[in-house]
Protein backbone atom coordinates (compact mmCIF):
# COMPACT_ATOMS: atom_id res chain seq x y z
CA UNK A 1 0.00 0.00 0.00
CA UNK A 2 2.82 2.38 0.86
CA UNK A 3 4.58 1.60 -2.43
CA UNK A 4 1.36 2.16 -4.39
CA UNK A 5 0.71 5.40 -2.56
CA UNK A 6 4.21 6.68 -3.30
CA UNK A 7 3.85 5.69 -6.95
CA UNK A 8 0.55 7.55 -7.27
CA UNK A 9 2.00 10.53 -5.43
CA UNK A 10 4.98 10.60 -7.82
CA UNK A 11 2.68 10.47 -10.84
CA UNK A 12 0.56 13.34 -9.48
CA UNK A 13 3.67 15.45 -8.82
CA UNK A 14 4.93 14.73 -12.34
CA UNK A 15 1.62 15.74 -13.91
CA UNK A 16 1.48 18.93 -11.83
CA UNK A 17 5.05 19.78 -12.85
CA UNK A 18 4.20 19.33 -16.54
CA UNK A 19 1.08 21.50 -16.19
CA UNK A 20 2.99 24.25 -14.36
CA UNK A 21 5.90 24.21 -16.81
CA UNK A 22 3.49 24.25 -19.75
CA UNK A 23 1.60 27.21 -18.31
CA UNK A 24 4.84 29.09 -17.60
CA UNK A 25 6.11 28.41 -21.12
CA UNK A 26 2.86 29.69 -22.63
CA UNK A 27 2.93 32.78 -20.41
CA UNK A 28 6.52 33.64 -21.33
CA UNK A 29 5.87 33.06 -25.04
CA UNK A 30 2.84 35.36 -24.88
CA UNK A 31 4.92 38.02 -23.12
CA UNK A 32 7.61 37.84 -25.80
CA UNK A 33 5.05 38.11 -28.60
CA UNK A 34 3.27 41.06 -26.99
CA UNK A 35 6.56 42.82 -26.21
CA UNK A 36 7.75 42.41 -29.80
CA UNK A 37 4.46 43.75 -31.11
CA UNK A 38 4.33 46.64 -28.65
CA UNK A 39 7.82 48.02 -29.25
CA UNK A 40 8.10 47.13 -32.93
CA UNK A 41 7.93 50.80 -33.85
CA UNK A 42 10.78 52.01 -31.63
CA UNK A 43 14.47 51.27 -31.08
CA UNK A 44 15.94 51.07 -27.58
CA UNK A 45 19.10 53.07 -26.88
CA UNK A 46 21.68 52.00 -24.30
CA UNK A 47 25.31 52.95 -23.55
CA UNK A 48 27.97 50.82 -25.21
CA UNK A 49 29.46 50.08 -21.77
CA UNK A 50 29.06 50.88 -18.07
CA UNK A 51 31.59 53.69 -18.36
CA UNK A 52 30.11 56.70 -16.53
CA UNK A 53 31.31 58.94 -19.35
CA UNK A 54 29.03 57.06 -21.77
CA UNK A 55 25.79 57.33 -19.78
CA UNK A 56 22.67 58.67 -21.48
CA UNK A 57 22.37 62.46 -21.37
CA UNK A 58 20.85 65.44 -23.11
CA UNK A 59 23.86 65.35 -25.41
CA UNK A 60 22.89 61.79 -26.39
CA UNK A 61 19.46 63.03 -27.40
CA UNK A 62 20.90 65.90 -29.45
CA UNK A 63 23.22 63.48 -31.25
CA UNK A 64 20.37 61.08 -32.00
CA UNK A 65 18.15 63.84 -33.36
CA UNK A 66 20.87 64.67 -35.90
CA UNK A 67 20.93 61.10 -37.25
CA UNK A 68 19.25 60.75 -40.65
CA UNK A 69 16.02 58.81 -40.36
CA UNK A 70 15.40 59.44 -36.66
CA UNK A 71 11.97 60.96 -36.22
CA UNK A 72 11.44 61.26 -32.47
CA UNK A 73 13.38 60.56 -29.28
CA UNK A 74 11.28 59.15 -26.46
CA UNK A 75 12.17 59.24 -22.76
CA UNK A 76 10.57 56.72 -20.42
CA UNK A 77 10.68 56.63 -16.62
CA UNK A 78 9.76 53.50 -14.67
CA UNK A 79 8.69 52.93 -11.07
CA UNK A 80 6.72 50.41 -9.06
CA UNK A 81 3.07 51.28 -8.52
CA UNK A 82 3.35 50.36 -4.85
CA UNK A 83 6.40 50.43 -2.60
CA UNK A 84 5.04 47.55 -0.54
CA UNK A 85 7.15 44.40 -0.80
CA UNK A 86 5.33 41.52 -2.48
CA UNK A 87 4.92 38.29 -0.54
CA UNK A 88 5.68 34.87 -2.01
CA UNK A 89 6.95 33.93 -5.46
CA UNK A 90 5.28 35.37 -8.54
CA UNK A 91 5.96 34.74 -12.21
CA UNK A 92 4.02 37.81 -13.31
CA UNK A 93 5.51 41.26 -13.76
CA UNK A 94 5.08 43.72 -10.86
CA UNK A 95 2.59 46.55 -11.21
CA UNK A 96 4.66 49.27 -12.86
CA UNK A 97 4.15 52.96 -13.61
CA UNK A 98 5.69 54.33 -16.80
CA UNK A 99 6.20 58.02 -17.37
CA UNK A 100 5.83 58.89 -21.07
CA UNK A 101 5.13 62.25 -22.70
CA UNK A 102 1.55 62.41 -23.98
CA UNK A 103 2.68 63.07 -27.56
CA UNK A 104 4.88 59.96 -27.48
CA UNK A 105 2.41 57.44 -26.08
CA UNK A 106 1.02 56.40 -29.47
CA UNK A 107 4.56 55.97 -30.86
CA UNK A 108 5.79 53.90 -27.93
CA UNK A 109 2.72 51.72 -27.43
CA UNK A 110 2.06 50.91 -31.08
CA UNK A 111 0.65 47.45 -30.38
CA UNK A 112 -1.67 48.28 -27.48
CA UNK A 113 -5.31 49.27 -27.71
CA UNK A 114 -7.70 50.79 -25.23
CA UNK A 115 -10.66 48.91 -23.84
CA UNK A 116 -12.22 52.13 -22.55
CA UNK A 117 -11.48 55.84 -22.43
CA UNK A 118 -8.62 57.69 -24.08
CA UNK A 119 -4.84 57.96 -24.17
CA UNK A 120 -2.95 60.77 -22.44
CA UNK A 121 -3.25 64.21 -24.00
CA UNK A 122 -1.17 67.38 -23.82
CA UNK A 123 -2.04 69.28 -20.67
CA UNK A 124 -2.81 66.17 -18.63
CA UNK A 125 -1.25 66.21 -15.18
CA UNK A 126 -2.62 63.71 -12.71
CA UNK A 127 -4.37 61.52 -15.27
CA UNK A 128 -3.42 57.86 -15.71
CA UNK A 129 -3.92 54.99 -18.15
CA UNK A 130 -4.08 51.56 -16.50
CA UNK A 131 -3.58 48.01 -17.74
CA UNK A 132 -6.37 45.46 -17.60
CA UNK A 133 -5.14 43.64 -14.48
CA UNK A 134 -4.40 46.88 -12.66
CA UNK A 135 -7.98 47.94 -13.35
CA UNK A 136 -9.51 44.66 -12.21
CA UNK A 137 -7.13 44.21 -9.27
CA UNK A 138 -7.87 47.67 -7.89
CA UNK A 139 -11.54 47.69 -8.96
CA UNK A 140 -11.01 50.70 -11.21
CA UNK A 141 -13.23 52.23 -13.88
CA UNK A 142 -13.08 55.47 -15.85
CA UNK A 143 -13.01 58.35 -13.40
CA UNK A 144 -11.71 56.21 -10.52
CA UNK A 145 -8.75 57.32 -8.44
CA UNK A 146 -5.48 55.37 -8.25
CA UNK A 147 -2.83 56.38 -5.72
CA UNK A 148 0.83 56.45 -6.74
CA UNK A 149 3.53 58.04 -4.56
CA UNK A 150 0.79 59.35 -2.27
CA UNK A 151 -0.85 61.33 -5.07
CA UNK A 152 -4.31 60.75 -6.54
CA UNK A 153 -4.44 60.04 -10.28
CA UNK A 154 -7.69 59.95 -12.25
CA UNK A 155 -8.17 56.97 -14.57
CA UNK A 156 -8.93 58.22 -18.09
CA UNK A 157 -8.13 55.04 -20.01
CA UNK A 158 -8.09 51.27 -19.51
CA UNK A 159 -6.05 49.06 -21.82
CA UNK A 160 -7.32 45.86 -23.40
CA UNK A 161 -6.48 42.52 -21.83
CA UNK A 162 -3.27 41.10 -23.36
CA UNK A 163 -2.65 38.23 -20.92
CA UNK A 164 0.92 39.52 -20.70
CA UNK A 165 3.00 42.09 -18.81
CA UNK A 166 1.32 45.23 -20.27
CA UNK A 167 -1.71 44.29 -18.16
CA UNK A 168 0.37 45.31 -15.12
CA UNK A 169 1.29 48.75 -16.51
CA UNK A 170 0.04 52.22 -15.69
CA UNK A 171 1.01 55.26 -17.76
CA UNK A 172 1.35 58.84 -16.51
CA UNK A 173 2.75 62.02 -18.12
CA UNK A 174 6.57 62.02 -18.20
CA UNK A 175 7.07 65.34 -16.43
CA UNK A 176 4.66 64.36 -13.67
CA UNK A 177 6.56 61.09 -13.18
CA UNK A 178 9.88 62.95 -13.09
CA UNK A 179 8.54 65.42 -10.52
CA UNK A 180 6.94 62.80 -8.27
CA UNK A 181 10.04 60.60 -8.42
CA UNK A 182 12.08 63.68 -7.43
CA UNK A 183 14.47 63.34 -10.36
CA UNK A 184 16.56 66.10 -11.91
CA UNK A 185 15.09 67.94 -14.94
CA UNK A 186 17.80 66.32 -17.07
CA UNK A 187 16.87 62.77 -15.98
CA UNK A 188 16.69 60.50 -19.02
CA UNK A 189 15.49 57.12 -17.76
CA UNK A 190 14.97 54.74 -20.67
CA UNK A 191 15.60 56.18 -24.12
CA UNK A 192 14.06 55.10 -27.43
CA UNK A 193 13.90 56.48 -30.94
CA UNK A 194 11.04 56.24 -33.41
CA UNK A 195 12.04 56.29 -37.10
CA UNK A 196 10.70 59.03 -39.35
CA UNK A 197 7.43 58.08 -41.04
CA UNK A 198 9.14 57.36 -44.38
CA UNK A 199 12.06 55.37 -42.91
CA UNK A 200 12.41 51.65 -42.32
CA UNK A 201 13.53 51.17 -38.72
CA UNK A 202 15.77 48.24 -39.72
CA UNK A 203 17.79 50.66 -41.84
CA UNK A 204 18.75 52.87 -38.88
Amino acid sequence: KVRTGLTVFGIVIGILALVVMGSMSEYFNTNIEVAAKMVSGVIGIAPASRDVNLRLSENTIRQLERVDGVGTTIRVLSDRLSDEASSGVSFTAPETVLGVAAEHVALFFTGLKLRQGRWLERGDQYEIIVGYKVATGHNLSLGSTLVWRKKDFTVVGIMENTNAWPDQLSIVPFEVARREMKLAPTAIGGLYVAPASDVDGDAL
